[in-house]
């Protein structure tokens, strides 16, 4: 469950309300959450399509920049055609998959995990046979919960500091 002023600043970071149910996974240097993990369905029951979420602005912007410049064709290609990256990009998602599963079993003790949530990261349905990423965004907010994320590493170069704590506006600013 996410606190109430960690509520404020994820709403004020997304500029929208969020279902409070999921949970802060990183906190950045001015401790302000960057990442958050999602539930596996939304409240009515259907697949939310990722498990981390990267809420924090700074970090957002610089991943727009790169995702506008063609990086996630650019990724996309280089995994494709370097078997130890697909390798690396093949157990990465198991690990995903198996995180995402785990945590609907902890929701629903004794039932199966549905059709729906057997998707790769950022809901890739298409993960075994790799076309083209979705969402650098959400890669990067995995790779920072598990380092041995593939294309978040691939991102390395990205400033993780933010300069100017810009997130504390949003306490008690609301959305």
């Amino acid at each position: 469950m996410i606190s109430e002023t960690d509520l404020q600043v994820i709403q004020g970071q997304l500029k929208r309300k969020i279902n409070p149910s999921g949970s802060v996974s990183r906190y950045c240097s001015w401790n302000f959450p960057s990442v958050i993990q999602c539930l596996p369905e939304t409240e009515q029951g259907t697949p939310f399509p990722t498990l981390y979420w990267l809420s924090c602005p700074h970090l957002r912007y610089q991943v727009d920049k790169l995702e506008q410049k063609g990086l996630v064709k650019e990724i996309s290609a280089q995994i494709r055609s370097d078997p130890k990256l697909m390798e690396n990009y093949r157990k990465a998602t198991e690990v995903y998959r198996e995180e995402r599963s785990a945590l609907y079993l902890t929701i629903h003790p004794g039932l199966t995990i549905p059709e729906a949530l057997e998707t790769g990261i950022g809901g890739i349905r298409e993960w075994r046979n790799l076309k083209n990423l979705k969402c650098l965004h959400t890669h990067l907010a995995f790779h920072l919960i598990n380092r041995s994320e593939i294309v978040g590493g691939i991102l390395n170069g990205l400033s993780l500091y933010c300069p100017t704590g810009a997130c504390a506006g949003f306490i008690q600013a609301g959305i």
